[in-house]
């Protein structure tokens, strides 16, 4: 039992002063905290998908809205104020970008010193 003591974390000292009933319930503690971190990393990595999703319907029509950080992750963000982000229109941070590409394009070229 010393080597799966080792594993979750009971030192080889503390494993010799501690009764078997204590290094049974440190064990299964570790096992029970292991399994919420897995079950809280598949939560994150579904509502992620999730996000993905949204974000891909939000390309694909102008109905589909992203929600906030709040309204994605509401059992973490619950102390977060109500705050309306201003929404930038897709067309303005692409004129933008085309903005920026034909001035990078440009200064390649040496049209622009």
């Amino acid at each position: 039992m010393l080597p799966i003591a080792l594993q979750v974390g009971i030192s080889a000292y503390g494993y010799w002063e501690m009764t078997y009933g204590e290094i049974v319930d440190t064990i299964d503690a570790y096992k029970e905290n292991d399994r919420l971190r897995i079950r809280e990393i598949a939560s994150f990595n579904y509502q992620q998908a999730n996000l993905i999703g949204m974000s891909v319907a939000r390309i694909m029509s102008d109905k589909a809205k992203f929600p906030s950080l709040k309204e994605a992750f509401p059992n973490i963000f619950n102390d977060l104020e109500d705050k309306v982000e201003p929404v930038q229109d897709w067309q303005i941070a692409k004129a933008r970008l085309m903005e920026y590409a034909e001035s990078n394009n440009k200064k390649k070229r040496g049209e622009i010193s």
